[in-house]
């Protein structure tokens, strides 16, 4: 397995307007054979300056507040994904980063905080020279009294022969352990053109964002499992959730996680995703799921992916909702392949009017058109242990081998809508 990495670093000198950029051996730093450091990158457009900031790679970064781009041409050993560190500031709206190869824009992302993040899209980047340019999608101004700005700090193309549903190739640090260094960020499954992402996080901060999550969830679904927030850690770009058999404060035997975006964020229609790496062993319940935003409305409930950790080849994609008399209905698709517990995969959900697809990474697995509902819908993700208990649970309850400290890590959840 090889990795090649070629990185651009924005600083001050030779910044100017519509200017072509020279080429990256001029003045650049080989950190590696296949590794470059650029001095600048060139505005298209007088919309932008170079600022300095102790937290910035090289103590400067670019800020950009309109529609304009900044521009590189590096001589690239190829790659698979752009990874741009970014952050964002708006009063309303968040800045959107917008990447283009060669000129033609391959990603449009959401950059939704205010610290430095790392965000990664999946492009095809040529061997040899080639145009890279990171820019400000939509405009400065959100009021009359509120400017929209996105700071770039650095750019690199990664590229490491790895497919998406890969294992690394080393272990990565523990989530358990904040301040480890990061893995390679992953790539993102970009859907494509008429595509415009509307919720994401990547948990690269060091404790989980809780202004796009809920924790608190208690006890419900699952009779063995009280979901509690001490079973959630962020680090090392991954959010990891625990079951450990142990007294919790409903008198459970278990505790899991659950994260949910009730109140934060909800969507009609669009595409949901979650990669993520699954646990193997009886009775454990990983979930990706949406939930109506009016809590009085259930059903319907959209899985996007259910597994029984005794099965971990097994996906279990299901639609819950109400016939017509009223009364609860579900239909549901399997899909069975390789054990999914040994390393990260993408499950993905794509939601139209009248039509429901299920993805497993990248692969449709399922699709229905059953009374496909209209009402917006929330993220939930979790790690439970066990189901009702009652004949013929399909999860099945857990037992002396059922593993205590058993979890799942993910890597990111996304949303996006159409354009």
């Amino acid at each position: 397995m090889t990795f090649r990495s070629s990185v651009v670093r924005l600083a001050a000198a030779a910044l100017c307007c519509a200017a072509v950029a020279p080429a990256d051996t001029a003045g650049a730093r080989a950190q590696s054979p296949q590794a470059f450091e650029g001095e600048s990158m060139r505005l298209a457009a007088a919309w932008g300056k170079v600022m300095r900031s102790p937290s910035a790679s090289g103590g400067r970064f670019l800020n950009v507040w309109s529609t304009a781009f900044a521009t590189r041409t590096v001589t690239a050993a190829g790659g698979d994904r752009i990874v741009v560190r970014a952050r964002g500031t708006a009063c309303q709206g968040a800045p959107v980063l917008a990447v283009r190869v060669n000129g033609a824009r391959v990603a449009a992302l959401a950059v939704r905080t205010p610290v430095w993040r790392s965000h990664a899209v999946r492009a095809r980047v040529p061997a040899g020279r080639v145009a890279i340019a990171v820019g400000l999608a939509n405009d400065r101004r959100t009021s009359p009294r509120c400017d929209r700005n996105l700071h770039v700090d650095t750019v690199a193309v990664h590229g490491d022969g790895r497919d998406e549903g890969a294992a690394p190739a080393t272990p990565s640090p523990s989530p358990s352990a904040p301040g480890s260094a990061a893995p390679a960020p992953p790539v993102a499954s970009t859907p494509g053109p008429g595509w415009r992402l509307t919720f994401a996080d990547e948990f690269d901060g060091a404790t989980l964002d809780r202004s796009r999550w809920a924790a608190d969830w208690g006890a419900s679904f699952s009779r063995p499992t009280e979901f509690l927030p001490g079973q959630l850690q962020v680090g090392a770009g991954r959010l990891r959730i625990t079951a450990e058999r142990k007294p919790t404060p409903s008198g459970r035997p278990w505790a899991g996680g659950l994260i949910n975006s009730h109140g934060r964020f909800e969507q009609r229609y669009g595409r949901f995703e979650m990669r993520a790496k699954v646990p193997t062993g009886r009775a454990l319940w990983p979930s990706f799921w949406l939930m109506p935003a009016d809590k009085r409305a259930w059903p319907p409930e959209i899985d996007v992916v259910e597994m029984r950790g005794q099965e971990p080849g097994k996906v279990f994609m299901t639609y819950h909702y109400l016939d017509g008399a009223g009364a609860h209905r579900s239909v549901q698709g399997r899909h069975t392949g390789p054990d999914l517990s040994t390393g990260f995969h993408t499950f993905a959900l794509e939601w139209s009017p009248g039509l429901l697809v299920w993805e497993v990474d990248g692969v449709e697995r399922h699709r229905t058109t059953t009374a496909v509902t209209d009402q917006p819908m929330y993220l939930l993700a979790n790690l439970a242990v066990g189901a009702s208990g009652d004949p013929g649970d399909w999860i099945g309850m857990p037992d002396d081998s059922t593993a205590d400290g058993a979890h799942m890590d993910i890597d990111h959840i996304r949303a996006w809508a159409r354009e």
